[in-house]
């Protein structure tokens, strides 16, 4: 579980001009959560010139990309992990030996989520419905 709020490894970013692995280092140090002082400290720029690589839309762009790539990955990891957290749930809520506290919390736990996905599920179809109704192209 520790493991899924990790860094994420080192992303390739393609741009329209390479950065340089310094500009690279930083944005990894961006992403794996450093302040601005460390990450200028650690990549061995002022804290002025990460300033300067934050202002440029190349860099912004790639970092923006980087934060991103390291979202989705998160993400994955998270749904991958769903059904085990789902079945710890279910299995504490039936289990007639824990503590009722934990049982009721297991128990709505289950309920409130459960809710939340369905009501997220039917705002993404009325979305997708009103896109349609506009012309929006559909994500693939």
């Amino acid at each position: 579980m520790a493991g899924l709020l990790t860094a994420p490894p080192l992303v390739k970013m393609s741009t329209k001009r390479d950065l340089s692995p310094k500009q690279r280092q930083a944005i990894q140090s961006l992403l794996a959560g450093r302040t601005k002082s460390q990450t200028a400290a650690g990549v061995g720029v002022t804290r002025r010139t990460l300033s300067r690589w934050l202002a440029d839309p190349t860099f912004r762009a790639a970092l923006s990309a980087a934060t991103d790539d390291a979202l989705a990955n998160a993400a994955r990891r998270l749904a991958a992990a769903l059904d085990d957290a789902v079945a710890v749930l279910a299995e504490v809520m039936s289990n007639k030996d824990a503590r009722d506290p934990d049982r009721l919390r297991a128990a709505g736990l289950v309920i409130h989520r459960g809710l939340d996905l369905i009501q997220q599920k039917e705002l993404i179809e009325r979305i997708a419905a009103l896109e349609a109704k506009i012309n929006v192209p559909q994500e693939p």
